[in-house]
Order: structure tokens, then sequence, then C-alpha cells
């Protein structure tokens, strides 16, 4: 099967990804540049983790106890001191401002009396969450009240949106990027995207596990992508677990800012477990923190979740702050205020990625991150609400300084040859899916909540033997060449998150593990990821020298 290249399109910056960090990019780099492009692999403004978040922002108020200062603090502590801090003082001073330009943009932000409203949530000092009106968007995808007004804005700019086409390689000539390769499905054809930069917004990498709260687009693009282009990943051993996933009758996330407003948690005989394992905080505690507990708690009873308790939760707080909530719980028999919620942990998060500098630009030229894709800002367990808060503050400098480079550069044109890509088509014994779905376990099973040398080794032959598989497997469409490289690029991310972790020999943030349950301060830095000879190396990098050991 021989797959034809479509004529080459030419841009000035492309951005590929669908979600806020891609959308703030593009209009970021639209003041700079006439000709920006969104490439996504799903629908623009309607992919991507944004969709599926409470649609909360973590900003300091100056106006109050709290302060710059106290957030970038708050967010130290949490990562773990591991942290770029360079990053953490960006994220922390402009966020306000970025807010500002989300409501000049159209987004509904919640205020009282004209005033933003704040909430406290665990792992913040000081109450500095603010929430984005859902207005008649589900609770399941309330994050549109984000997108879908950027998305407005993006199409009103004339920004170009390529849509359905999924990512597959990125093109360096000279070391520098200067575009990518797409496929695009419903033409059964290969797409070149020549520019002169690129920013990397497809976020993380979450649905290589097999419970997540993730969307099925974010699949660890992001990382093999640059991999591949010879960038380095940072800090990818972290993998954050959201602790309160309720999956029945209802497939939601919780807002963890209840527990600030009086709710517990409770196992199978009543007991509020939480004091057990964070005696001075409870429930209080971060999500690495209350996610193990949680596990270890499921583990100890053998049940297959926790109880929520939100009954001492105020009603008037209830009825005001959660009415989406409300209402989609009703639907189902459930009554917030009455009624125990069974949740339990998912993966949510992964803090690593891109290793970026302070201008979100990669280690090669030409080549930007940001959001979920680039790692450094959370260190080993990033804070609530600080996710968001980094999409708009890090997808506007990616976009501004992508647009710079580029108006500073010639650009090069990709080779790539006139033969296009040839697949041979073969018929095999197990299906991708199969073999996808295989990895996703194996990765829940053996590289989640609580790790071991032993089941990360165990995982990493595993993972070792998806990659073979796939050499296995029926391919005779081009839908299922389009799913095999994207299994192909999973394995990669997966292969690189097990790596990571069997090298750090100490629990610290959300890698916890229980051959070495205490943290160790020779580890006190980051691990880098890149490929040599089409294999990963890992190295440490302990924090502010240029040791590598």
């Amino acid at each position: 099967m021989q797959i034809s290249y479509a004529n080459v399109l030419q841009c000035d910056v492309l951005v590929i990804g669908g979600g806020a960090t891609a959308l703030v990019a593009a209009l970021e780099a639209r003041r700079k540049v006439d000709d920006v492009v969104i490439v996504c692999k799903s629908k623009v403004g309607r992919s991507g983790n944004t969709i599926v978040s409470a649609a909360q922002f973590a900003v300091s108020d100056p106006d109050s106890p709290d302060s710059i200062e106290q957030h970038f603090q708050d967010t130290l502590l949490g990562g773990q001191g591991i942290n770029d801090e360079a990053l953490v003082q960006l994220l922390a001073s402009q966020v306000g401002h970025r807010v500002r330009d989300l409501e000049g943009y159209g987004v509904p932000f919640v205020r009282v009396e004209g005033e933003l409203r704040r909430q406290l949530a665990p792992g913040h000092s000081s109450p500095r969450c603010i929430s984005v009106h859902a207005g008649d968007h589900p609770q399941a995808t309330q994050g549109l009240s984000i997108t879908l007004p950027l998305l407005k804005q993006v199409v009103s700019r004339g920004v170009r949106l390529i849509e359905r086409i999924p990512v597959i390689q990125l093109l360096v000539e000279e070391g520098q990027v200067c575009g990518a390769i797409g496929l695009d499905v419903k033409g059964q054809q290969a797409v070149v995207l020549q520019a002169k930069a690129v920013v990397l917004a497809c976020g993380g990498g979450g649905r290589i596990f097999a419970l997540t709260d993730n969307t099925l687009d974010v699949s660890g693009d992001s990382y093999t992508l640059a991999l591949e282009a010879g960038a380095t990943l940072r800090d990818i051993e972290f993998v954050q677990f959201y602790p309160a996933c309720m999956t029945s009758p209802l497939k939601t996330i919780i807002p963890t800012r209840l527990f600030a407003q009086g709710a517990v948690l409770r196992n199978k005989a009543g007991e509020r477990f939480m004091l057990r394992y964070d005696p001075d905080r409870a429930e209080m505690a971060t999500r690495d923190v209350m996610s193990r507990a949680i596990f270890l708690e499921m583990q100890r009873t053998g049940e297959q979740g926790v109880y929520l308790d939100c009954t001492q939760v105020p009603p008037d707080v209830i009825e005001q702050q959660y009415p989406t909530l409300v209402r989609a719980l009703q639907k189902r028999g459930l009554d917030l205020q009455k009624d125990y919620l069974t949740i339990s942990p998912a993966v949510h998060f992964i803090m690593g990625g891109v290793k970026i500098d302070s201008r979100c630009q990669s280690t090669v030229p030409g080549l930007y991150a940001a959001g979920e894709a680039a790692g450094g800002l959370h260190g080993a367990n990033r804070i609530s609400s600080n996710a968001l808060s980094e999409t708009i503050v890090f997808g506007a400098i990616a976009g501004q300084q992508a647009a710079s480079y580029a108006k500073g550069t010639k650009g090069s044109t990709p080779f790539v040859t006139d033969m296009g890509l040839v697949v041979h088509p073969r018929k095999g014994d197990i299906s991708l899916r199969e073999v996808k779905e295989t990895l996703r376990r194996i990765m829940w099973e053996g590289v989640s909540i609580v790790r071991s040398e032993e089941s990360l080794q165990e995982a990493s032959l595993k993972v070792r033997g998806c990659r073979l598989a796939l050499g296995k497997c029926s391919v005779n469409t081009f839908a299922h060449v389009v799913e095999l490289l994207q299994i192909q690029r999973m394995c990669i991310t997966a292969e690189a998150i097990v790596a990571s972790a069997l090298l750090r020999t100490e629990s610290r943030g959300a890698h916890y593990r229980e051959d070495c349950p205490s943290s160790d301060e020779r580890w006190f830095g980051s691990l880098h990821v890149v490929t040599a000879a089409g294999q990963l190396e890992v190295d440490f990098v302990a924090k502010d020298t240029e040791r590598t050991c």
C-alpha cells in the first residue's frame, strides 16, 4: 500500500493540538505573523483535556493576604522543589494578566458582586482558584466554556484550521524544525505542513493507562514527536492520579475544592481514613498523597472505590457553586447533599514532558512546547488548578516566541521523497486494538500509583512485547496504518515513563516506589530522556548544577 503525499501546505507558525493551549498559542502567534495554522487529529476546540476539565484556574489575588510569591511557594512545595523555578515564577506572575485576556475573548468567569469568586483547594495556602461559568454545557464537557470562545476568536483572526489529521512526524532539516507530516484519514493521503516554527500543544498521555479521565485523543503524541525530532524530555516518570473520579452511574471528575468546604472521604466501615494517612492535612492533602491513600485503602478493603461524603458541605455552597454537578447527579437519582458517591483514582496528568526554557523553546531550534506537552513547571506533583493556568500562560509565550522565531528565519524546505509512505498490507494473528488495550492494562497494573522495581521491570518487558506484537497485527487499510502509528507512539512514551521510573530509586511526589518509600536527596533533580540510535537514553541532572550522573 503506497500512501501518496498531498500538496505541501506552507505557513509561518504551525500549532499542533486543539485545546486551550493550542488556541491561545495561535492567537498570540497571529499578533506577529500573518499565516498561522492549527492542525488537530480531532476537532479544534472540541478535543484534548481542556473540555473535560473542571474549568478552574489558580490565580493569586494581590488585594488579599495571598500573593504571587505565595503562589510560587505553594507550587514549589507541591512539586517537592524539583520544579524549574523560572517557569514557576512566570506562571505565578503572568496568570492574572492572561485571565483578563480570556475575559476579553469572551470566556465567562464566575463573579460575585463584580469580583472573581476565589476558592480554596488542596495544595494552596489561600483561596485563589477561580472558575469559568459552565452555562449550558454539561458537567462532562464544561471546559467547552473556555475553548469555544477561544475558537471563535481564532477563526475571526484568520487562523487556518486543519482538522482530523494526526501528525505522525516532525520534519527537521539542518538541525531545525521545518514542519510536520500528517495523515489525512478522509483523503487517505499524507500531508506535508511546512512551517518556520512549530508549537507542540497536543497535551499529555493519559490514554496510555487503562484507567484515566483523559479524552480519547490524549495519547502521548507530544512526547514521541519531540523525542524523534531530537528534543529532550524531563520528569516523565511523574504521573498524576486524580483522586476523585466517579465512573458510575456518571463518569466525571469531582472538584477537589469540595474538601475545603467540608467534604470527607470514608471507607466501607464509615471511617474517615485520610486521618490515618495524613493526620495534619487529611482531605486537604495534595493529590499524590490522597490518591495513594485511596489506592491503599481499596487494596486493604478489597473494594472498587471509597466514598465521598458531602453531607457537611453547606447546602447553599452546593446549590450556588456546583449547579451543573447537582443537575447531572439528580438525573441519575443521586443527591450530592445526602448520598455518598463512590470514587477512585485515575490517571489525570503527566507532570513531565518536553524540556523547555522560559521562552518555551525546546532543545531543537524552531520547536516550542506548552501546556501538558511541556515539563518542568510542576516538578514531582501538580497542585490543583495550575494546569489551566499553565495553558494560558505558556500557550501565550509559546505562540509569541514561535512567531518571533519565524520572523527571524528564512526556514528550511523539508525533504520528502516522491515515493511517499509505503506500508505492506499483511494479515496477522491479533488486532491492533488488542495490543493497545494490553499496553494500557500493563501500564495501569505495573506503573501506576504504587510501583516497585519488580513491577517496573515486568512492565518494561511487556511494553517491548507490545511493540514486537505490532509486527504481527493485521494492517490492510489506511485506517489501520493510522492506528498502527498511533500505538507505536504510545509504546515509545510508555517506555520513556517506565525507564525513568525504574532509574529513580526513591519516592517523590506522584512517583511512589514501595521498595524505596522515602525521598533521597541524591535524586533532587530531573531525569532527562533522549533518543540515540533509535534507543532511549535516560540521565539524571541534579537541580541547579550541570552535574550529571
